[in-house]
């Protein structure tokens, strides 16, 4: 944090947005956040919209692939509040599951998690 964090908090150049803030919205792109509270306070994943089709970037939210079914399964110490850890894993894969949103892990070894099929 000192190292990297708090140059921009010192310079002034830190901004603080909400956690549903809309990033960017051009005529064929948005790029909004999305409140994936759990691994930090404040946590967010950003999801990209663009010329019809939809991403996500994950973020913390989930950090291996067995968390998809063993929503237990934290990262403790490294989450902040586990059950916000766990509920988050759950919404998000209720919301994604089904749908043609990429889903762009930034945690998970090659290959990424293209769409996410509920079984």
């Amino acid at each position: 944090m000192k190292d990297s964090v708090q140059p921009i908090v010192d310079s002034g150049l830190m901004e603080l947005i909400d956690t549903d803030a809309i990033l960017a919205d051009e005529r064929d792109c948005t790029l909004r956040l999305i409140p994936t509270h759990g691994h930090t306070p404040g946590h967010c994943s950003v999801m990209v919209h663009s010329k019809g089709e939809r991403a996500i970037i994950t973020g913390d939210w989930i950090h291996h692939p067995i968390q998809m079914s063993r929503f237990d399964i934290s990262t403790h110490p490294v989450d902040s509040d586990c059950v916000a850890a766990r509920n988050t894993r759950i919404r998000m894969l209720d919301e994604l599951a089904d749908t043609d949103v990429l889903v762009l892990t930034t945690h998970f070894c090659q290959p990424q998690l293209p769409v996410y099929k509920e079984r």
